[in-house]
């Protein structure tokens, strides 16, 4: 059974089959392995971390830490290296079926923030080992297939029209604390490089050149609001490591130092009091 992309247009059939579903547990200590996926497979982390090493479509190594509600889809044909890690096994589902048309930009990482493809991968789980299932269990099967692969392209494809707006949320939940291009990654469900791509596809501009834009507009908000407020406040408010950095975000950024906005505050509060 396959499927068709919503316009239905022949030359972008996305056909997929089901072949069957386990459930895998990593080794407890630490150990690399090397591997050719002979088929398509889906990988749904309930447990543990996986990491692994692929080469991307430039040929660069590409590493990628999964944890639970991670959902990565190998391709056919990719060459990986997996490493277990020690005190964290790997517990996930293994998807395994045949995709012969996927397309080409799908990311090899999403997050499953609404636990669809995890109920998906369980059904097809039970399906494959259930003996009392046999009959008709095919065109079920490719049916519960055809749910997961729409909701993994769906995944992948829901934020790239939002993304910048998705980024300013989440650095303003997050504007006391360290933010890295992981994390924002993760929040909106795709994979590390593949989503910096393409947020400079949409903008122009790195992640996190906008994470530090907006943490420098933050700091002189608060400078403005308090210009007595000491640069190490003003670091911790915004989740910089040392006084020198808020400096340097200050002048790139909001194209000000920290002294200039105190001096024009305090001007301005002198001649409203007089």
């Amino acid at each position: 059974m396959g499927i068709m992309s919503n316009n239905n247009q022949p030359g972008i059939l996305v056909g997929s089959r089901f072949r069957t579903a386990e459930f895998f547990r990593g080794p407890a200590n630490q150990q690399l392995s090397r591997l050719q996926r002979e088929t398509t497979e889906f990988i749904l982390v309930i447990g543990g971390l996986y990491k692994v090493t692929v080469d991307d479509v430039n040929g660069r190594p590409l590493r990628i830490c999964a944890q639970a509600g991670d959902v990565i889809l190998w391709p056919a044909g990719i060459r990986e290296t997996d490493e277990s890690v020690t005190g964290h096994p790997l517990r996930c589902i293994r998807v395994y079926l045949d995709w012969p048309h996927r397309p080409a930009d799908l990311p090899f990482l999403v997050r499953d923030n609404d636990h669809i493809l995890n109920l998906l991968a369980d059904r097809l789980l039970m399906l494959s080992h259930d003996p009392f299932h046999l009959t008709g269990r095919g065109d079920e099967a490719n049916a519960y297939l055809a749910a997961m692969v729409t909701e993994f392209m769906e995944l992948a494809r829901r934020f790239s029209g939002d993304l910048p707006s998705q980024v300013m949320r989440y650095t303003e939940e997050h504007m006391p604390e360290r933010i890295r291009l992981s994390d924002l990654a993760r929040h909106v469900g795709l994979e590390k490089n593949h989503f910096g791509r393409k947020y400079r596809q949409l903008t122009g501009r790195t992640p996190m050149q906008d994470v530090l834009r907006q943490k420098a507009t933050c700091a002189k908000h608060i400078l403005l609001s308090k210009p007595d407020a000491t640069l190490h406040y003003i670091a911790r408010s915004v989740g910089v490591r040392d006084v020198s950095k808020v400096s340097r975000l200050l002048s790139r950024y909001a194209g000000v130092s920290a002294r200039d906005i105190r001096r024009s505050t305090r001007a301005k509060r002198y001649a409203s009091s007089g």
